[in-house]
C-alpha cells in the first residue's frame, strides 16, 4: 500500500530546521547508519563540513575516546554537551586550524560546500590521514531525477538546463558523486567500496527508511532550490520565466508514483598503512 503525503505530516519540521531535518533523513535511508567505513577505536577523527554538527556529535558518541572536530565554513552552533570540537574553516583553506594526522576523515554533501576540485581535495585528505586511516565521503548525484526505470526525469527541464550551466560556470560539479570512486583508486586508497541508495521525492512500499527523505525532497527542499535558482538566475529572467521555473521545480519535486529518485553514493576507503 502507498503511503498518502498526509501521513508524512508527523514529520513536519520547522525551515530553520532543515538541515539537521536532511541529515536525519540520509541516516534513516541508510538504515540508521551515518556512516559505513570499518572504523575501530580511531583515536582522533575530522568532520570536513559538519554544517550543524549533527553527524559531528554522532561521530563524537560513537567513538568516545577520540577526538572528534566539526569543521565548516559557517560558525557551528556549540549546541548541548558534546565531547566534540567545532573549528571554523574550509579544508583547502592553507591556513586552517586543523592539523593531522586523523584515523578517519568524514564528509557528507560537499557537492555544494565549497569544494571544486575534487581530486585536490581527495589529496588534501588523503595527507591529513594517518596510515591506515579511513576517508568516507557521501554525495548526491545533484544533476538528475530519474523514474522508476532510470530515465532521466530532467530531459526536458528549462530550469534544470540552466541551473546546470550555471553551476558548471562556478566550478561545480553536480554529478562529482559518480566519479569518487575513481578519484579515490586514483590517489592510492585501498579497500574501496561503494554503495549507492535512492533518495526518493515518494514513499516507498515495504521501504520505511525513505519517509524522512519523501518529506526533505516534496515539502522541505523546493522552496531551498527555488531560492538558489534566483539567487543565481533571477537578474537574466523576467518575472513570468522565474514563475515557470518555481512551478516546474514544485512539479518535479512533488509527491508522486514515478518512483522519482536521485542516486546517492556512499563512497570510503582505507590510506595503506606502512
Amino acid at each position: 500500500m502507498r503511503v498518502p503525503p498526509s501521513q508524512l505530516a508527523r514529520y513536519s519540521a520547522a525551515e530553520h530546521d532543515r538541515l539537521n531535518f536532511q541529515t536525519r533523513s540520509f541516516n534513516e535511508m541508510m538504515h540508521g547508519k551515518a556512516f559505513h567505513a570499518p572504523v575501530e577505536r580511531p583515536s582522533r577523527v575530522l568532520e570536513v563540513g559538519a554544517g550543524t554538527g549533527y553527524v559531528t556529535r554522532i561521530l563524537a558518541s560513537t567513538f568516545p575516546q577520540a577526538e572528534v572536530i566539526g569543521l565548516d565554513l559557517s560558525v557551528i552552533p556549540q549546541g548541548d554537551k558534546t565531547s566534540a570540537t567545532f573549528v571554523k574553516g574550509g579544508i583547502m583553506d592553507p591556513g586552517v586550524a586543523v592539523t593531522g594526522p586523523f584515523d578517519f576523515l568524514y564528509s557528507r554533501m560537499l557537492v555544494y560546500g565549497g569544494i571544486r576540485d575534487w581530486p585536490a581535495y581527495i589529496a588534501r585528505a588523503w595527507d591529513l590521514l594517518a596510515p591506515g586511516g579511513w576517508l568516507k565521503t557521501q554525495e548526491l548525484n545533484a544533476s538528475t531525477l530519474y523514474d522508476r526505470d532510470g530515465k532521466d526525469m530532467h530531459s526536458n527541464s528549462i530550469w534544470r538546463h540552466d541551473q546546470r550551466e550555471a553551476f558548471a560556470a562556478m566550478g561545480v560539479d553536480m554529478v562529482c558523486a559518480t566519479k569518487l570512486e575513481r578519484y579515490f583508486k586514483d590517489q592510492g586508497f585501498v579497500v574501496v567500496k561503494v554503495e549507492k541508495f535512492r533518495w526518493m521525492n515518494e514513499p516507498w512500499e515495504g521501504h520505511p527508511d525513505i519517509l524522512l527523505g519523501a518529506k526533505v525532497s516534496t515539502e522541505l527542499n523546493p522552496p531551498v532550490i527555488f531560492q538558489s535558482f534566483e539567487r543565481m538566475l533571477g537578474h537574466t529572467k523576467t518575472s513570468a520565466q522565474l514563475e515557470a521555473a518555481r512551478e516546474d521545480i514544485y512539479r518535479e519535486n512533488a509527491w508522486s508514483e514515478d518512483g522519482k529518485h536521485r542516486d546517492y553514493y556512499v563512497v570510503w576507503g582505507q590510506k595503506p598503512g606502512c
